[in-house]
């Protein structure tokens, strides 16, 4: 026990990004811009991208520490113009852990550009009080295709600074701000880059390349950098209607952080 809580506060202190947002499946995290790759509680203006109803599960195991999981669930529900999504999420374990509900709406405004809202139901259990709060924000996203080339991105988490209040005890909600781009060199190759702030945080910068092979094999490879430089390195495999991706970040004090993405395509738009 006492080893799962000196990692919460390792995290605290080493992480790049705040363990509350679940991190997505792009390459270096840089996921406001990349139209390409959809995650739950990212950008979601993105789910406006999405040409299938899709069920995605994504797996987050952080550092390799079973108690430090991330379990995502993400739907989605596509029509013409516009995209509906719900998401899950839940991080910790027995004595302390945390629930993310989101549900989502995104609208393609005839091809100029996309806009998305989510609002969360963001709940943590205390063990010190026997009981769940909870607090519900929005996040809000925009993707803007200045061309078939290039698209930007921006999303905003939590942006009024909502924190989760117990009894005794205060669980801190991160308002993060995100801009990014992504450029596609030709129609097998892409990179994405991206700059976070977190409001009680300095910068964190992100890029990545994404490499198709034969329509079927992605290659990827980045980094961002923080208060130390990660490197990031994955591969992902479709096979009909189903698409599987997988990512690890390694960190120079805390060790390798493996994601895992499971994507099955339902009904086409």
């Amino acid at each position: 026990m006492f080893f799962t809580f000196f990692c919460l506060q390792l995290l605290d202190v080493f992480s790049q990004t705040s363990y509350s947002i679940p991190s997505s499946i792009s390459v270096a995290n840089a996921s406001v811009a990349d139209v390409s790759n959809i995650s739950p509680f990212q950008n979601p203006a993105i789910i406006s991208n999405a040409k299938h109803t899709q069920l995605s599960f994504l797996f987050e195991n952080k550092y390799l520490i079973p108690e430090l999981a991330t379990k995502n669930i993400l739907v989605i529900i596509p029509s013409k113009h516009d995209s509906y999504g719900i998401s899950m999420s839940h991080y910790g374990f027995s004595i302390y852990h945390e629930v993310i509900v989101g549900a989502s709406y995104a609208r393609n405004f005839y091809g100029k550009f996309n806009l998305g809202m989510q609002f969360n139901y963001h709940t943590a259990f205390f063990d010190e009080a026997n009981q769940y709060n909870g607090i519900i924000y929005p996040q809000i996203g925009l993707t803007i295709p200045f061309s078939n080339k290039l698209t930007f991105g921006f999303q905003v988490y939590n942006p009024f600074g909502s924190n989760i209040k117990g009894e005794s005890l205060t669980k801190y909600v991160p308002t993060v701000y995100s801009l990014g781009c992504n450029y596609k060199f030709s129609t097998d190759l892409y990179c994405n880059f991206q700059i976070d702030k977190e409001l009680s945080n300095n910068y964190r910068i992100a890029t990545g390349f994404e490499y198709m092979m034969m329509k079927t094999v992605r290659f990827k490879i980045g980094l961002y950098a923080h208060e130390f430089v990660i490197p990031c390195f994955g591969f992902g495999y479709d096979y009909k209607n189903f698409g599987f991706d997988i990512m690890t970040e390694i960190h120079p004090i805390l060790g390798i952080c493996p994601i895992a993405l499971l994507k099955i395509n339902l009904f086409e738009r």
